[in-house]
């Protein structure tokens, strides 16, 4: 879905995707990551989140084991409107060429369609590196 992420810092459709899936699409804006020099796909962009969320199975993918996470005392709201416990936090490098911000995660364990959330947070650490456009 994501065209390049281009020297100029801006983040974009190919016309041919724009043309695709047309200008008044509902569909959830995901990319790949490099995190511990391990790429991630369906890294979803959510404007609506409060916080960046990384599933723990994504988490054990990554060979990071739960005694590595800040103990929190955090309690959210899943998509599915259930209160979860977070299981802990966690800073990572996250890579997104050619930015590679340190991004704190709250770890929750849940079945996602996703493999890390990345949420307001993240995209305001961001701010200034990247700008969402379609490439006309």
């Amino acid at each position: 879905m994501v065209g390049s992420l281009t020297a100029t810092r801006i983040l974009s459709l190919s016309k041919e995707e724009s043309l695709k899936i047309g200008p008044n699409h509902n569909y959830a804006l995901k990319i790949s990551v490099e995190v511990m020099r391990k790429t991630v796909p369906l890294a979803l962009v959510n404007n609506g989140s409060a916080l960046s969320v990384c599933p723990l199975i994504t988490l054990n993918c990554l060979g990071i084991k739960v005694s590595e996470l800040t103990p929190t005392f955090v309690v959210v709201r899943a998509y599915d409107n259930t209160r979860r416990e977070v299981m802990g936090s966690i800073k990572l490098t996250l890579g997104v060429r050619p930015i590679h911000p340190q991004t704190e995660f709250q770890v929750i364990n849940i079945p996602t369609f996703f493999n890390v959330l990345l949420g307001y947070p993240w995209l305001h650490s961001i701010h200034g590196y990247l700008l969402l456009s379609t490439r006309n």
